[in-house]
């Protein structure tokens, strides 16, 4: 009689091919990759929430800033804090005037009078 060995049989049987076991290990992989991205996702949401809170509080003191400053240049306070000082200023002859040109001053000069110089003389009268 030929015996037959019935155990192969039997766990071929119960086991899953080969493909359907790396399919179940490719899901696997591709919900951990999911769930990393969107972690990932979620903490850069929160660092950029955290920095448009601090650039809206930068906002409103570069506002605050600047209107104090704008307060402290106009000319009630400039004229009080001469009278405090004691200083005595006038403003500038046309003489006293420089203009400087160049391609940062480019558009200022527009206004600037014919044969205006840059080496800090005075301006020249034709």
């Amino acid at each position: 009689m030929i015996h037959r060995n019935h155990k192969k049989m039997h766990l071929r049987g119960v086991l899953p091919p080969a493909s359907a076991g790396s399919v179940v290990v490719l899901l696997a992989v591709l919900a951990l990759a999911y769930l990393w991205v969107g972690s990932c996702a979620e903490k850069l949401g929160r660092a950029i929430k955290g920095l448009e809170i601090e650039q809206a509080g930068l906002r409103q003191r570069l506002s605050v800033e600047e209107a104090k400053w704008a307060e402290m240049k106009s000319i009630g306070n400039l004229e009080r804090a001469l009278q405090h000082f004691g200083l005595a200023m006038t403003p500038p002859r046309p003489g006293q005037v420089v203009r400087l040109r160049g391609r940062f001053y480019d558009g200022w000069m527009d206004s600037a009078p014919a044969g205006a110089s840059l080496a800090g003389e005075p301006a020249r009268r034709p």
